[in-house]
């Protein structure tokens, strides 16, 4: 059996702090690391001809910006998976650290207590890592609820160095015909109406990591089947752990609420996360592995009335502003 470690100390972490720089965000996100994170190599990763002589990093990484893709004309959506892509890669060559936390410059954390599931369920190894990488809830799809398969978090990534840059460092762009798939390939799908994209950019960076391992057949976005919400289930057990956004990580996201419109229940959280562990590696019988199809029975049913009510919305063509009042209506709740 592999030694499991259980213990990070910050000193041993390089912190890789990629994207664009927010005014008024950004300094507070790196502000927020090295409270969190006291002691830890702080890194930078971002545009060249950006604005950084005010921000206290310790490495600072300029890269030729990509470009981004509009990928819901409707809204104005962009796709900045390539963004994420060269500022990661670039920041991950610079970090020289045993252990890497890869997040973005407009993530905000209260502290490091998630360390502590480093290695925590490592008893039985990865096929793919030496120790699982810790990811966020948001937004690790729940196949068997959302019906969008390979789609793990994105926003942060903790691991050791040589996992984490494994996961990202042979990673190709996603090329301009992907980008805008949908103008030139029928859609048979009426999940995110507008998108015209071939994957999601979650999807992108893992389909891309599996596939250099493996075969996966996971045609697009939407492309689903029971075989291939099994297959995403496995790689997630063996992949990660998964930390619930505000409790085991408690970090919060002031670019948006992320706990809009039920989404949570079409999430893998923490609890659920255990129940793939324990049925896809532990292979034994399982509570958990039980109470989660049933969960997932049931929010797949409240997700699909979901759907059917956004797309009635759409077609009547007042989607956007029925969203715009939820959304200042929480906002007042807040304020209050």
């Amino acid at each position: 059996m592999m030694k499991i470690d259980t213990i990070v100390s910050p000193r041993e972490i390089s912190i890789v702090c990629q994207g664009a720089i927010s005014p008024g965000i950004t300094d507070q996100c790196l502000r927020s690391l090295r409270a969190a994170f006291p002691g830890a190599q702080l890194i930078l990763s971002t545009w060249t001809g950006s604005d950084v002589s005010e921000l206290d990093v310790d490495k600072v990484i300029c890269s030729p910006d990509p470009g981004t893709v509009v990928v819901d004309e409707v809204v104005g959506t962009l796709n900045n998976v390539n963004r994420q892509l060269v500022s990661t890669q670039a920041g991950l060559k610079a970090a020289d650290r045993h252990y890497i936390l890869k997040t973005r410059t407009d993530l905000l954390f209260r502290d490091a207590g998630f360390l502590s599931y480093f290695g925590k369920y490592d008893a039985i190894p990865s096929q793919y890592f030496r120790n699982r990488l810790l990811i966020c809830s948001y937004y690790t799809r729940n196949p068997r609820v959302f019906r969008t398969c390979f789609h793990p978090s994105d926003w942060l990534v903790f691991g050791r160095t040589e996992d984490v840059r494994a996961y990202y460092g042979n990673i190709k762009l996603m090329t301009k015909e992907e980008s805008v798939w949908f103008k030139t390939h029928e859609k048979q799908s009426s999940l995110f109406i507008n998108y015209i994209s071939r994957y999601t950019p979650e999807q992108h960076i893992f389909l891309s990591f599996l596939r250099i391992r493996q075969e996966v057949t996971c045609n697009c976005y939407y492309d689903w089947n029971r075989s291939l919400a099994e297959q995403t289930e496995q790689a997630f057990a063996e992949c990660f752990v998964v930390l619930d956004y505000k409790r085991q990580l408690d970090l919060s996201f002031p670019k948006y609420d992320p706990n809009r419109y039920l989404e949570k229940h079409t999430l893998v959280g923490h609890w659920q996360w255990r129940a793939l562990y324990e049925h896809y590696c532990r292979k034994g019988p399982s509570a958990l592995w039980f109470f989660s199809r049933m969960q997932a029975l049931f929010f797949m049913t409240v997700t699909y009335a979901r759907k059917t009510l956004i797309r009635l919305l759409d077609g009547l063509g007042i989607k956007e502003y029925v969203k715009s009042l939820l959304q200042n209506n929480r906002k007042h709740h807040a304020s209050n």
